[in-house]
């Protein structure tokens, strides 16, 4: 069965917590809201923008659009370049790409924001496809993203021969290691040795990322796993059916990844490359 892994952007590919805090800044700054701290900050990113705006910060629904207008007037030019690639994210993604596994992108974030953004940091090589939210404020759900993506690639959910029908909710564990439900330290992968020694980067879509669909689209029951930082990676892949691997080094934490329902843990980027490769 062929294998898919989808990537969050924000908290996952990149630390970009200081373009993002930056423009929110900006946007409130305009309406003279007071100071949001970094805590309540943090929780920002990963959802729409709308949700952060009119949910996290309270703000009345007609200030809503004006506010993203005023968080994209800093966030385009110069916000969403305050940011960073995780180390270890080009070896990984080199890996999985070696060894067969179909990468794409799935991010809430505007498309063509991600796709400017992974082609800045010389990422575009290593994705079939980088599929995100509309501008218009359309597919700003992590679930429509996926099902975008899924659409995009050709590719249906298949059974794992890992897993059973219902995702184990992750055990805690503070080793480093990936752990399920069942008390056992637990991999998608082939057992392929040496992983992470990838190749240089290529073999992703020869037209660029965030075409309409993929140039090589899968067209078969895959095992497809979502990998993110946030609650809402989670719960996206459930509702598309999809598997999830949460991460710990970006800006969700272990119990809100637990509680969404994680089908496993990591808690670096060499523990993500470990958990697909063995």
């Amino acid at each position: 069965m062929k294998k898919a892994v989808f990537f969050d952007l924000d908290g996952t590919l990149t630390d970009s917590y200081p373009g993002i805090a930056n423009s929110i800044r900006y946007a409130l700054d305009y309406f003279g809201f007071g100071e949001v701290g970094d805590d309540k900050m943090r929780l920002m990113v990963g959802p729409s923008l709308r949700h952060s705006f009119s949910v996290i910060c309270g703000m009345d629904e007609w200030k809503v659009p004006t506010a993203i207008a005023k968080y994209r007037e800093y966030y385009n030019p110069i916000g969403k370049f305050e940011n960073s690639v995780y180390p270890g994210i080009p070896e990984v993604l080199g890996a999985l790409r070696a060894h067969g596994f179909a990468t794409m992108v799935a991010t809430s974030k505007p498309e063509p924001f991600a796709r400017e953004i992974i082609e800045h940091f010389g990422l575009a090589p290593y994705f079939d496809l980088v599929g995100g939210a509309l501008l218009d404020g359309g597919r700003d759900t992590k679930e429509a993203v996926i099902r975008h993506v899924m659409g995009a690639c050709g590719l249906a959910a298949g059974q794992s021969p890992e897993s059973g029908d219902t995702p184990a909710k992750p055990r805690r564990q503070d080793s480093g290691e990936i752990y399920n439900a069942g008390g056992g330290s637990v991999h998608a992968g082939n057992g392929a040795q040496g992983a992470l020694q990838g190749p240089e980067p290529g073999g992703g879509s020869q037209s660029g990322p965030g075409q309409a669909t993929c140039e090589d689209p899968v067209g078969e029951p895959a095992e497809i796993w979502m990998v993110g930082d946030r609650n809402y990676d989670i719960l996206g892949a459930k509702a598309c059916g999809i598997k999830s691997l949460g991460v710990l080094y970006g800006y969700g934490t272990r119990e809100e990844l637990e509680e969404a329902g994680a089908d496993a843990i990591a808690k670096t980027v060499a523990d993500v490359g470990r958990f697909f490769l063995g």
